[in-house]
């Protein structure tokens, strides 16, 4: 819930004007909004909020008012009056909270009822809001090294929309891996030795499923994988495209997919992943993905982690292809077939000859006609070996 309303009591008064017989009153509301994780300085959930009574002015209009949360990261709760005032009797009344100061950015709460707005005030009681966010996950992140880095999250309502929220609404939480990472409420991720974190992340009370993330700080900084959970452009649940994934290139047939369809029923972490197809059926055509790495260290030793499934969706060919991976044209790994489930691979050593390296990931052919194998990708990694 991302805050409660309640009205109170007020001063009553005449109409004024041309309706001398209304009688109006200057209805007092409180606003309970929930703790932050940061102030202000970064918008987020619930940040402004507009109250809308029906047909409560003297002219029998809308009466709609905006107000502010102010910028402490604490929760608060705080009283505000009518202005004008709103004429007694009943009305509908709905409260509606914003992402943004000002009553503008994503909707993240809505509150629906009928009020009874009396002479003194009374019987009006507290109206409850519904939250927007339905889905939180967390986004896949580089390795986390000793300079302190912000983790992001992407937030979803309940037909999939993505909702444009920032840091410091939501919470973070490390479920183990406490002697590898420290981690800051509002997702300030630091590493202090090698290894994997288990972490979760919560908005409004949704909590996301838990992932990992990879510390790596007794190497050289380097570059590493641009979009190495696939993870942009997001896609609609169910949805795959061929190629397009944000700094990757390559050969098709070779795409991303969300969660559940024909090429798979979810990444590692995250709900995207990549596919690469080889199939014979139509003709032998065999996908490749490609990624230039930059600020490699000349001389440095180097691998790379990623994890690697079999095709296992929804469709009828689920079947594996072997896959292998080449840095500069030199073979690194493979060929593997990998298993139905997720599981995680290490290539072999090599040493960078240049501050740049172009990584291919392309499985062999089928081995037969006719047939249809594929390979699914997520979270790679380039790893500077100690």
């Amino acid at each position: 819930m991302t805050a409660a309303i309640l009205f109170l009591g007020g001063c009553a008064g005449g109409g004024g004007g041309s309706s001398p017989k209304i009688k109006t009153v200057a209805a007092t509301y409180k606003i309970d909004w929930a703790a932050r994780t940061r102030d202000l300085g970064a918008p987020s959930s619930a940040l402004s909020a507009t109250i809308d009574l029906g047909g409560a002015t003297v002219q029998g209009v809308d009466a709609l008012f905006e107000v502010d949360r102010a910028t402490g990261p604490a929760a608060y709760q705080q009283t505000y009056t009518t202005s004008p005032t709103v004429t007694l009797g009943t009305h509908p009344l709905t409260v509606t909270f914003y992402s943004k100061a000002h009553g503008v950015g994503t909707v993240v709460g809505t509150g629906h009822a009928s009020v009874t707005i009396a002479a003194d005030g009374s019987g009006i009681g507290t109206v409850a809001t519904l939250g927007a966010v339905a889905f939180v996950e967390v986004v896949p992140a580089l390795p986390i090294t000793t300079t302190p880095v912000q983790l992001f999250f992407s937030a979803k309502d309940a037909s999939g929309a993505v909702l444009t929220l920032s840091p410091g609404s939501a919470k973070w939480t490390q479920l183990d891996g406490t002697d590898h990472m420290t981690l800051t409420p509002d997702g300030i991720a630091t590493g202090t030795s090698n290894g994997l974190t288990q972490i979760q992340v919560s908005v409004d009370g949704v909590l996301s499923l838990p992932a990992m993330v990879f510390t790596n700080t007794t190497t050289t900084a380097h570059g590493d994988f641009n979009n190495s959970g696939f993870e942009a452009p997001v896609l609609a649940a169910g949805q795959s495209v061929a190629g397009g994934a944000t700094g990757w290139g390559g050969t098709l047939p070779w795409g991303i997919a969300n969660g559940s369809g024909a090429w798979g029923t979810g990444g590692h972490s995250g709900s995207q992943y990549a596919y690469i197809q080889a199939q014979s059926v139509l003709g032998p055509h065999i996908g490749a993905m490609t990624q230039t790495v930059s600020d490699l260290v000349v001389g440095k030793t180097y691998k790379v982690t990623f994890w690697m499934a079999q095709r296992n969706g929804n469709a009828n060919a689920n079947t594996p292809a072997p896959m292998r991976v080449f840095a500069n044209d030199a073979q690194i790994f493979g060929p593997v077939s990998p298993s139905l489930a997720w599981s995680s691979y290490t290539t072999s050593t090599f040493t960078a000859t240049d501050t740049t390296c172009t990584f291919k990931f392309q499985p062999d052919g089928p081995p037969l006609p006719g047939h249809d194998t594929a390979d699914l990708l997520d979270d790679l990694h380039l790893v500077a070996v100690p």
